[in-house]
């Protein structure tokens, strides 16, 4: 065999191991969705805000949780970060979200950034 080809079999085998250990439910249940990786939704997490200040685009560390709303979270960085975002909007993923609906329905885990759109 040609080294190319193994090199793809061992690939191939470590993505499949690798998704098993992951999903550790059947693959037809379609409400899960990599439990594994999500944070509890009770549990308070980091995640990165960016922002832009004077033309500059600053980030800072707003700690939330999944049942907290995306309005609670654009509250608390805007306190954090002491602007003012009067009607600005959240946005993640190049998505603008609601501020009513709960962080977890958006897939944010720790770690991610999400950015302050707002309007002067």
């Amino acid at each position: 065999m040609k080294t190319s080809t193994i090199m793809m079999a061992i690939v191939i085998c470590s993505t499949i191991i690798a998704g098993s250990i992951i999903n550790t439910k059947a693959s037809g249940d379609s409400s899960y969705r990599h439990t594994a990786l999500r944070p509890d939704t009770a549990e308070k997490f980091t995640i990165s805000v960016g922002y832009h200040e004077n033309r500059i685009l600053r980030f800072i560390q707003v700690e939330t949780a999944g049942d907290n709303t995306v309005g609670e979270l654009k509250t608390k960085a805007e306190a954090q970060a002491n602007i003012q975002c009067n009607g600005g909007r959240v946005v993640y993923k190049k998505k603008r979200l609601d501020d009513d609906k709960k962080i977890s329905e958006f897939d944010i885990h720790a770690g991610d950034t999400c950015f302050l759109a707002c309007i002067k």
